[in-house]
């Protein structure tokens, strides 16, 4: 990042609120942080600063954290096997999934079902 401060007015930060909230309520697996600006009318540059300095963590942190809280939620309220609460998170393997899951909760998602069932 450059060592200029990006400014950031009310509208950049309305445009960001929206982005945070497409991110929270539709959850789309594969959107691009370029996809994000461009739908919210803005740079890349400027809304990766602006999320950060709103929410204090990066977009694409958000987005594993939004996946990783839906897949946990299925996990316990639903019987869906795990591959396909994997593909309902957006990971196209079941391994990457695992990966991630572990990274997130430190135990797999098999062993979280068990616990919390």
């Amino acid at each position: 990042m450059t060592a200029k401060k990006i400014k950031l007015k009310q509208v950049d930060i309305q445009r960001i609120k929206a982005v945070k909230d497409i991110l929270s309520h539709k959850q789309l697996p594969h959107t691009t942080i370029q996809h994000l600006a461009y739908e919210a009318g803005m740079n890349r540059t400027k809304l990766q600063y602006g999320f950060k300095k709103l929410f204090g963590v990066s977009i694409y942190s958000y987005q594993v954290q939004m996946r990783m809280e839906k897949a946990r939620k299925l996990l316990v309220d639903t019987d869906r096997p795990i591959k396909q609460i994997a593909a309902l998170a957006g990971y196209n393997t079941i391994s990457s999934f695992s990966a991630a899951f572990k990274k997130a909760f430190k135990i797999s998602p098999s062993q979280w079902r068990n616990k919390h069932q």
